[in-house]
Order: C-alpha cells, then sequence, then structure tokens
C-alpha cells in the first residue's frame, strides 16, 4: 500500500480561503498617504 494515499490531502491556502468565503478585493489600487518625513535614527555611542 501507498503510505501517501492513506495520508488526507492538505486544502491550499485558496481552497481554505475559497471555503471560507473569502472574496478578494476588485477595486481601484489601493492608495497609501505619504508618511510623515523623519530625520534618521542616530546611533547610540
Amino acid at each position: 500500500m501507498d503510505a501517501k494515499a492513506n495520508v488526507a490531502k492538505k486544502p491550499t491556502l485558496a481552497e481554505a480561503l475559497q471555503k471560507s468565503g473569502f472574496i478578494p478585493y476588485s477595486g481601484s489600487r489601493v492608495i497609501v498617504e505619504q508618511g510623515r518625513k523623519r530625520e534618521p535614527l542616530k546611533l547610540a555611542a
């Protein structure tokens, strides 16, 4: 007997998401606001 045939197949991520009812975002590009500018970190001496 083949041992691999007895092992239950794990669902892929896509299958798990589909089974849970996940719907991918199908809108336009996500807009990310520009972060505030910071000074570079100073190394402790």
